[in-house]
């Protein structure tokens, strides 16, 4: 089963973070057609500085993202 990872700021309101998700999901599915409505799971993050060690760190492993 493949999941589709969504991280999101929790210093943001949550309107912001709803918003912002959606634009990463369709994003992604625009860009690979791999995910197909499968798994979805949204993660919060401790603010921008987390979210720019999270892409780091995925950089650094060779994982895709948006």
């Amino acid at each position: 089963m493949k999941r589709l990872y969504v991280l999101l700021r929790n210093d943001l309101p949550l309107s912001y973070m709803a918003v912002q998700g959606g634009h990463a999901v369709a994003e992604w599915v625009y860009n690979n057609k791999g995910w197909n409505n499968q798994t979805l799971v949204y993660l919060q993050v401790n603010g921008l500085d987390a979210l720019k060690l999270w892409k780091y760190k995925l950089e650094m492993k060779g994982i895709g993202f948006t």
